[in-house]
């Protein structure tokens, strides 16, 4: 029987990297004798001398990858070497580079005043192989070529990146040095039809009512707010943005609350100032909702919105400066009138506010005053001897009577000083 033989399969020979030099046939896991690939130098500190070895190996239109390789070969003494101006610091033994044997006469020879001296194609005289062993790096010219390439593109880029600074004040990017920007003509036009459209906001401002066109006169901002001037309106103003940390949650139904929210939202058409601004015009004018609202360039609900929101955010804050206070220190502030009586603390009477028809009829029940024959809303409302208001009660629909209010007004009593209330 014939005996049955396995074939092994050969394992296959590596072959790795290859050498990039045009001519030469180095392949590692080929070579009979050792040698080393280098790569191509990387990183930006690295790109000059990278561009002096794509200048030696001599491939036109060829960039080398990271798979690019070199062999000892090519450097003289078979290895590259880090030194910066060494023989081995760049790849310059090549195929194309034939030692040639310079001319000269027989006679000069003869006479031995000429020593025959060997040159570099495309190089610069050096000595025989007998005095130096050490072959030179790229020559002088190619290094002047490469260098030359590297100094036009970075005037190149420079010239794409220069800036020109106008006369207006702006930064322009000049594309062209030769030929001029259209835009050079046209850009003093638009300048100057900036300067008429802002001439022409500033004239249109003064003419829409706003803080900023009542703010200069004491004398408007008293009639339209109730307060002597602007300072005394930043001064209130800058106590109550500290105290919400400039802003309010606006009013849906519920209590306000002032602490600051975590979701920015949508920008809010006016600023806090402004805002306060617009109740203080609301309640010392008494506009509808529809007034304010075109006088400030907001929509109707959004004065509502925030005419609610600063009644609350407002009483909860300056309520306690409407202190009940006797006023008995200074006699001579008091009316005659009112000397008689002693312990005369405060003045009461209920006014009525009218108001827009209700909606539903719970509320019309509410609000409808018979005395009145239309529907308002009833307050309390204090006043010392030396007439200031010292105490404002909440708010009643129109049909409680001025008795009902009075005898339900437990926190009015609250505010009296005990020595009042025996």
């Amino acid at each position: 029987m014939a005996a049955a033989f396995a074939v092994r399969k050969q394992k296959p020979i590596y072959q790795g990297s290859r050498c990039c030099v045009p001519g030469c046939k180095n392949r590692q896991g080929t070579d009979t004798v050792k040698r080393s690939y280098y790569k191509f130098p990387q990183g930006e500190a690295n790109r000059h001398l990278r561009r002096l070895w794509e200048a030696s190996v001599r491939r036109a239109d060829w960039v080398p990858s990271n798979y690019d390789r070199i062999c000892s070969d090519h450097f003289v003494g078979g290895k590259r070497t880090h030194t910066k101006g060494s023989a081995g610091y760049i790849p310059s033994v090549f195929p194309w580079q034939k030692v040639c044997q310079s001319r000269t006469s027989k006679t000069a020879i003869q006479a031995g005043t000429v020593t025959p001296v060997p040159w570099r194609r495309h190089d610069t005289w050096s000595p025989s192989p007998e005095h130096d062993q050490e072959t030179p790096g790229p020559s002088n010219r190619q290094i002047a070529f490469a260098q030359q390439r590297e100094r036009k593109k970075q005037e190149e880029a420079r010239e794409n990146s220069r800036h020109v600074w106008k006369e207006h004040g702006h930064d322009y990017v000049e594309t062209s040095k030769e030929k001029p920007s259209i835009y050079d003509e046209e850009l003093p036009r638009l300048y100057k039809k900036i300067q008429e459209l802002e001439k022409e906001n500033s004239q249109l401002k003064q003419r829409v009512f706003s803080l900023d066109t009542v703010k200069e006169c004491d004398k408007d901002f008293q009639r339209y707010t109730n307060l002597p001037n602007f300072a005394v309106f930043s001064a209130v103003s800058d106590y109550l943005k500290k105290i919400c940390k400039g802003h309010l949650k606006y009013w849906r139904g519920q209590e306000t609350d002032c602490t600051p929210t975590k979701r920015s939202g949508r920008e809010r058409s006016l600023s806090f100032e402004e805002e306060f601004f617009l109740v203080l015009v609301k309640l010392k004018s008494g506009d509808f909702n529809q007034q304010i609202a075109g006088r400030f360039g907001i929509s109707t609900s959004q004065v509502s919105k925030i005419f609610t929101t600063w009644l609350n955010f407002l009483h909860r804050e300056l309520r306690l400066l409407f202190e009940m206070k006797t006023s008995w220190d200074k006699p001579e502030t008091i009316p005659e009138c009112f000397r008689r009586y002693d312990r005369l603390v405060s003045v009461i009477d209920c006014t009525e506010l009218q108001v827009e028809m209700a909606g539903t009829l719970q509320a019309r029940k509410e609000t409808y005053s018979n005395y009145k024959n239309r529907d308002t809303i009833k307050f309390m409302v204090g006043m010392s001897p030396n007439l200031t208001v010292n105490f404002v009660s909440k708010a009643y629909g129109g049909r409680a009577s001025d008795k009902h209010i009075t005898l339900i007004l437990i926190e009015m009593y609250k505010m009296l000083s005990p020595a009042f209330t025996t």
